[in-house]
């Protein structure tokens, strides 16, 4: 691990702890309590869960770890029994709502300006009670989306979008209710993308892609599809299978040119696209239910290897996605989401972070472990600008949290927000997703969620505050950050340190010895933009010159102060 160093978070004890605990994850138990799903647990502790309406079919190991691999050694541990989300609950607002939703699987959530009009469209689905359609939404103003058609019927999710020939028009896949595979075209730049193209349906209804995605594997300028295919028995040679499927223009349709069956580590899901180790030959990846991750990387036309498998220490490694060498070492990373139950902490979602290690080999170069939540549905990782500050981070989304995930060389990886989507009226939640819905460069939270009796689809979009929203007091927020010198200084016993800082950050503030050990931690949480004093008592020390010492992200600035008995 990078530096072998450990940090553990444990702040103070939430106020509203069933509040909390009951938030996090949407539990198997909740599941079978909602009629529009159904449960079978095997003799292995696997659930498969199946939505009647969308016919949707996923799986999660929910077996206890032993108590040893609960106790993993992470490098950054996240225990929610001590956490006060508090701390972040003016950073987001609810800001819109929408009569549709995209959650299936790891369907991504669809806006984009097609048409060029200026407005964003929405790409999702509505339901009744007997069935799922595609529909389009426009933007009007603000967060008000108006609907505009309904693209298809019998189907839900809109899984992706791209350019699939390279014609500089928008194409969107989607899924049927009958596992079909359905490509809508953009007809021009100044319409919809609404046409029905093409259907992709080369196996029996039975079988089920998931986590459909366009990725130019082969840099054509062609985009492939890859997608996990399962299926109803595991007899089958094309049952529980990664594939790739290129476009041919002259049948307008895909083909597959590959597949490859991780059994018996079966039931992957959800795909990391790009370059890994730069090397200029792309891959994707993809974990199993088992843990076990697997690195694909293509070589040439049809001829796509399996560069690297490794058993995890998790279950349920579901969520994949790379970053751009977030650590500035030269390497991209591999970020993998997992979660599993547990018997001393009721759950852990446990996220690794990969990178290459040359000959086509990877290691885990840090861990994180959430203690306190695990989800009977699958949550999602994007590699997004959460902040609108230009820098990428790592948004990760399980049960109803979110977790906003930042890299500074003093701090290495670490938590800058946590957020709690869920809105506490009626409903079952369906997870939360990320997307900038009025093109301001800062994105919006997409919760969603289904309604019952009858079915109907939702989605309630979360805003980020401005500073200037977040600050109601009328007073002028600081420009820079600023650590101030202590008063009275020198002092005895009690003295006061001020600081100032222009944006929400967590914060460090802690007292040395001119040995350099650490005599006192006095602030050691998040903060948002502001002015701060706080009263330092050093009764219980002896005279003598000590050092004081704020961080904030990258910002770090020390001073002296002296204490006299």
């Amino acid at each position: 691990m990078l530096n072998n160093m450990k940090h553990k978070l444990f702040l103070i004890l939430t106020l509203l702890p069933f509040l909390l605990l009951s938030a996090q994850s949407y539990s198997i138990d909740e599941l079978k309590r909602n009629p529009n799903y159904k449960v079978k647990i095997d003799a292995d502790s696997i659930a498969e869960i199946n939505n009647k309406l969308t016919n949707l079919r996923w799986m999660k190991e929910i077996k206890n770890y032993t108590e040893p691999e609960n106790a993993s050694d992470a490098d950054l541990i996240i225990d929610l029994d001590t956490l006060n989300l508090v701390y972040w609950e003016n950073l987001y607002r609810q800001w819109g709502e929408l009569n549709a939703a995209n959650y299936i699987g790891d369907a991504k959530f669809i806006v984009t300006d097609a048409n060029n009009n200026g407005r964003n469209e929405i790409y999702a689905f509505q339901t009744t009670d007997t069935s799922a359609y595609g529909v389009l939404y426009e933007n009007l103003n603000d967060s008000l989306f108006v609907f505009k058609s309904e693209i298809f019927d019998s189907l839900a999710p809109v899984y992706d979008i791209g350019d699939i020939s390279n014609n500089g028009l928008l194409d969107i896949i989607c899924r049927g209710i009958d596992n079909s595979l359905r490509v809508f075209k953009q007809p021009g730049d100044t319409n919809y993308i609404r046409e029905l193209d093409f259907i992709y349906h080369p196996f029996p209804s039975v079988y089920q892609p998931n986590d459909v995605t366009f990725y130019d594997i082969d840099n054509d300028g062609v985009q492939e599809i890859i997608y996990y295919l399962d299926a109803g028995s595991l007899d089958s040679i094309w049952a529980l299978s990664n594939h790739v499927a290129r476009y041919n223009p002259a049948i307008n349709n895909y083909e597959l040119i590959y597949y490859h069956r991780p059994y018996p580590h079966w039931f992957t899901f959800g795909f990391a696209t790009g370059d890994f180790d730069n090397d200029g030959k792309n891959n994707f990846s993809t974990g199993s239910i088992w843990g076990w991750y697997y690195v694909y990387e293509y070589v040439s036309r049809n001829n796509i290897n399996v560069e690297y498998q490794t058993e995890l220490d998790t279950k349920n490694a579901f969520l994949s996605v790379m970053s751009e060498d977030m650590n500035g070492n030269g390497k991209n990373e591999i970020w993998v989401g997992s979660d599993f139950s547990s018997s001393l902490y009721g759950g852990v979602t446990r996220v690794f972070v990969l990178e290459p290690d040359g000959n086509g080999a990877y290691q885990v170069v840090y861990q994180i472990d959430i203690r306190g939540l695990f989800s009977g549905i699958y949550g999602r990782i994007r590699y997004v600008d959460v902040d609108g500050d230009g820098v990428k981070e790592i948004f990760l989304n399980n049960g109803t949290l979110v977790f906003c995930f930042k890299y500074s060389p003093q701090r290495n990886y670490y938590l800058d927000f946590i957020i709690d989507t869920w809105d506490y009226r009626a409903g079952s939640y369906e997870g939360t997703d990320v997307a900038d819905l009025d093109s301001d460069g800062v994105p919006e939270f997409i919760m969603q969620k289904h309604l019952w009796p009858p079915y109907r689809t939702k989605s309630l979009f979360w805003k980020r505050n401005k500073i200037t929203d977040v600050n109601d007091s009328g007073n002028t927020l600081p420009e820079e950050f600023n650590l101030y010198q202590n008063y009275p200084n020198p002092f005895n016993p009690s003295t006061k340190i001020s600081w100032q800082s222009p944006v929400g950050s967590w914060q460090t503030l802690k007292v040395y010895d001119m040995l350099g050990r650490e005599v006192a931690t006095l602030v050691d949480d998040y903060r948002q933009a502001g002015n701060y004093e706080i009263e330092f008592n050093a009764s219980n020390l002896p005279s003598g010159v000590y050092i004081y010492k704020l961080q904030a992200g990258e910002f770090v600035q020390n001073k002296k102060m002296i204490l006299t008995k």
